[in-house]
């Protein structure tokens, strides 16, 4: 059985923070309210079975692991499957970051389709760039590829984005008159030709 050294009240409004000795060793675990109270409130010194300890752990990743993906987030916007790798990089199990990718999605804070609108806006109408370059970007930068052409779709029918006039736009800017040079330039930018 692990003993219960300190219950604390966390910053963060709905979890708690207990202290817990399980054979000479003791480890820290942030749970919510609602999980404290369906192991029964242990208070300082009780006793707390040993098969809690790996809901108290899993819940305790969970936390952490959510904390970090809002500090991910907080410093610019992340794919799910760019801010799955962070956090797979900062040592969290697949189950601590599959909760805090859908919790974060859950809450609105990733939003790949507002993402790639404006990624796609950027690049097309920006730097000038075709299809073929922004799908292959794109998909690199972790988005799925059937979602990345469903939004150049839509930014297309609703004229957002002419790739036809961006490449007479491109064209022009890079002094390029002749068919080959066009058919070259076409090529090198990513556009359907």
């Amino acid at each position: 059985m692990a003993k219960v050294l300190y219950v604390k009240e966390s910053r963060v409004r709905g979890y708690v923070i207990l202290g817990i000795s399980d054979g000479g060793e003791s480890s820290s675990f942030t749970v919510n309210k609602i999980t404290y109270s369906a192991i029964g409130s242990p208070i300082r010194g009780s006793e707390l079975p040993n098969e809690e300890l790996p809901q108290l752990m899993t819940e305790d990743e969970q936390f952490r692991a959510l904390r970090r993906a809002l500090s991910i987030l907080s410093f610019g916007d992340n794919s799910k499957r760019a801010l799955d790798a962070k956090l797979r990089r900062a040592g969290f199990s697949q189950g601590a970051r599959e909760y805090a990718v859908r919790e974060c999605e859950g809450h609105g804070y990733i939003n790949e389709e507002r993402q790639l609108e404006a990624k796609i806006l950027s690049l097309a109408n920006g730097k000038l760039h075709g299809q073929y370059y922004l799908r292959a970007r794109l998909a690199r930068a972790g988005f799925d590829i059937s979602s990345v052409d469903a939004v150049i779709r839509r930014l297309v029918d609703m004229g957002e984005v002419d790739f036809s006039a961006n490449l007479e736009r491109l064209a022009e800017e890079k002094g390029v008159s002749g068919e080959e040079e066009l058919r070259a330039l076409a090529y090198k930018y990513g556009y359907k030709r």
